[in-house]
């Protein structure tokens, strides 16, 4: 019923300690479910990790190799060798609640629902209160609205398949990895442009245990932000009928209220955006 993809990149010891935390899920039995890591062409020991983890423990794990580098290019890879109908995914730095798996099937449970998220907690307290999400309030996305950055998160957002089939999957220029963040507004923001209606849901838990904890891991991350929102908002006005007026007029809002800097780096990335778009679309 339920395939959890976990994409991971040279990250072994947060993996190992996401994988652990998978062996303490409750679920009734006739709850199938499967876990799917991705290894993104890592150079590590996560390819040895996972050979052990499949010999040793009970959990139902699929491996996956993705030459392609970058998020988007992983998360399809993922789905396609899913083989259940509810694709979850999560951070290979995050640790689901018990009732993980029992909290997605009832919010599936609606036919309605097409895609979802979750509340996203911060594990260690010594960690900046970054990349979380702790909203208790369930929220409903319909057709014709805007999922604002945050909303939902890549470490804790579930789809049906078809959905994903039918949008096309991930943006390949998107994610950690490829060339602008932002793959998870932009997929969901992709579903609701298909007529496809979502949810929040706050019982949907997982833990994030980021690391970041520094000012300069702070300003890193808030520019490879600035990156993927100047990429996205320029994708959804040129490339997406039906919703350029909308991501127009509230990225032009946020652009009069901005630094100047912040401005010219989400329009020199807009541009990079239609560039290698175009330049992707030559070599097909």
């Amino acid at each position: 019923m339920i395939s959890v993809i976990i994409c991971t990149y040279n990250r072994a010891s947060a993996l190992r300690k996401c994988l652990e935390s998978f062996k303490t899920l409750t679920s009734p039995e006739e709850l199938k479910w499967e876990l799917v890591v991705v290894d993104n062409n890592s150079t590590d020991e996560t390819e040895s990790l996972l050979a052990e983890f499949q010999a040793q423990s009970t959990l139902p794990l699929v491996t996956v190799k993705e030459l392609k580098q970058g998020l988007g290019n992983a998360r399809n890879a993922g789905f396609k060798a899913a083989n259940y109908d509810i694709i979850a995914y999560t951070d290979d730095d995050c640790y689901p609640d018990k009732n993980y798996l029992t909290s997605i099937r009832d919010v599936f449970a609606d036919p309605a629902i097409a895609f979802a998220g979750g509340r996203v907690l911060l594990h260690n307290p010594d960690d900046l209160r970054i990349t979380i999400q702790l909203s208790e309030i369930e929220k409903i996305f319909q057709p014709g609205d805007m999922v604002l950055a945050g909303e939902i998160h890549g470490a804790n957002f579930c789809f049906r398949r078809q959905v994903l089939e039918e949008v096309g999957g991930f943006d390949p220029l998107f994610g950690a990895g490829a060339s602008f963040p932002c793959e998870d507004v932009d997929t969901i923001s992709e579903c609701i442009r298909h007529g496809f209606a979502g949810k929040y849901s706050p019982d949907i838990i997982v833990s994030h245990d980021h690391g970041r904890q520094s000012e300069s891991d702070y300003q890193k991350l808030m520019h490879s932000y600035d990156v993927g929102r100047g990429a996205f908002y320029t994708k959804r006005v040129i490339m997406k009928p039906g919703q350029r007026y909308m991501y127009a007029k509230f990225w032009f809002y946020f652009i009069r209220k901005q630094p100047f800097d912040k401005t010219m780096t989400e329009i020199r990335s807009g541009v990079n955006y239609l560039f290698l778009s175009a330049k992707s679309f030559l070599v097909r």
